[in-house]
């Protein structure tokens, strides 16, 4: 049918250059069920967004903001943060958009954890009752991880266990790292300097650090969350973190040895795009020194490729940035409470990108995960948890009132205060749900084929894909 026909363009012209084995995975993935294909094709929701939520207050946008898009990490301050993640599709425009696209992630979710249409729509009351009444208050708060109870609360509580786990790491660490450090005390093949040599200040050696080479620590490629890098990737990527570790060093962060590089499969609507996990050891800049890791003496980065906002192109003019990479920083660090450790906009050829600590999936409130994992989903505490949701959204755009054309913090408690839009926006989360539910089903067969034929072709990632 046509309509079936345009709706393939229109997600082949989105994918268009993306690496066949990550796509592969990426359209499985969005054939499977309407929640996974809304994650996967933001671009078709921003470009059917209905005209008539335009003329909500002009804020900053997350752009991606769905019930998945939540997750508990560690903030540069290494205390323990839930909040919004993920700011690939950032940028200024009317708050209804952040807000109708998580409306509609709650109708297409619920399905899936065996939740009535009708208590999906008690939960998008919820969430619009959450955000109204935070707003109202007009302070942006964050949550504090030793009050925050139920299901967001045992995400904060699961991270700081894996941080503070044993001389062997976490399980989540050994799920992504092989190997051990085999350190040499007498100093032997330690790489260190001879005392009096000539200081090091070439880019060859920034970033290196002085111990171990006979580490052996390496990222694992056989769970389907990591791939090979070529030579060429590797070679790139290490120059630019050099540059960085150079950097941290001199800030008193440590100093980095990269062990390892790996192509990162991760997410789901930026699949097939370069993206790269490092992991590195970090030592102390001398003898009782605190350093920033991850876990023990190891830090995994996270290197993302930022092609551009998918939502951009429907909005107004957007306030310019140096680079997109540099969009998707400063719009986190405008929303966010405390952003990750190390984020920060990095340049690689003529591509920029995204640099952070890593983020765990695992870290995220994963409904599906929880449900696999035989815990008992309570309505309640779900409840619970998505009107935390609507109160983290309205803390954010408090945030970032009156930057940059968003509009000031009165202006968004007025909003707040009422009522007039809610009643539509309800109906239009509903509306934009039943839209992705066709979308889905006019092309699940397409995807899975498509899917199939990508995977036959078994081509590696390339940085220029």
């Amino acid at each position: 049918m046509a309509s079936s026909a345009k709706l393939i363009n229109r997600l082949i012209a989105r994918d268009a250059g993306r690496a066949p084995v990550l796509l592969a995975r990426k359209y499985g993935r969005m054939a499977t069920d309407a929640f996974a294909f809304f994650r996967g094709s933001a671009h078709l929701f921003h470009a059917d967004f209905p005209k008539r939520f335009h003329r909500f207050p002009a804020v900053w946008l997350n752009g991606d903001l769905h019930l998945e898009n939540f997750g508990s990490y560690r903030g540069e301050n290494r205390l323990t943060y839930f909040d919004i993640g993920d700011f690939d599709e950032g940028g200024l425009g009317p708050a209804s958009r952040d807000l109708l696209r998580f409306l509609a992630s709650l109708h297409l979710a619920m399905p899936l954890l065996d939740f009535s249409a009708a208590q999906a729509g008690k939960l998008a009351k919820t969430y619009i009752a959450g955000y109204r009444d935070a707003l109202c208050s007009g302070k942006a708060l964050w949550l504090e991880r030793d009050l925050t109870t139920g299901l967001i609360g045992e995400l904060m509580v699961k991270l700081d266990r894996r941080v503070e786990a044993g001389s062997e790491g976490s399980t989540w660490l050994r799920s992504r790292v092989t190997g051990a450090a085999h350190l040499d005390h007498a100093g032997k093949n330690s790489g260190e300097k001879k005392r009096g040599s000539k200081k090091r200040n070439s880019k060859k050696d920034r970033g290196e650090t002085d111990g171990a080479l006979s580490d052996q620590r390496r990222l694992r490629l056989d769970t389907g969350k990591a791939l090979p890098v070529t030579a060429a990737q590797r070679k790139t990527v290490t120059a630019a973190i050099r540059e960085v570790a150079w950097q941290q060093r001199k800030l008193g962060h440590g100093r980095w040895q990269i062990l390892d590089i790996a192509w990162r499969v991760a997410g789901l609507g930026t699949l097939g795009l370069p993206r790269y996990i490092i992991l590195i050891r970090v030592a102390p800049n001398k003898a009782g020194d605190q350093v920033l890791s991850t876990e023990g003496d190891l830090l995994l980065l996270d290197l993302k490729f930022q092609p551009g906002s998918v939502m951009a192109p429907e909005l107004k003019k957007q306030p310019r940035f140096a680079s997109e990479a540099e969009r998707v920083v400063a719009i986190e660090k405008r929303l966010q409470a405390m952003n990750p450790a190390f984020l920060t906009a990095l340049q690689m050829e003529k591509r920029t990108y995204t640099l952070r600590e890593l983020q765990p999936e695992a870290d995220k409130l994963d409904l599906n995960q929880l449900k696999a994992d035989g815990r008992g989903l309570d309505f309640a505490e779900l409840e619970e948890a998505i009107g935390m949701m609507g109160r983290l959204t309205a803390w954010a755009q408090l945030r970032s009132a009156g930057r940059q054309g968003s509009v000031e913090a009165d202006t968004l408690i007025d909003f707040g205060g009422g009522s007039h839009w809610v009643s539509d926006l309800l109906a239009a989360g509903e509306a934009a749900a039943a839209r992705q539910q066709a979308n889905w089903e006019a092309s699940r067969d397409w995807l899975a084929a498509a899917a199939s034929r990508l995977e036959a072709e078994g081509r590696a990632p390339s940085l220029r894909s």
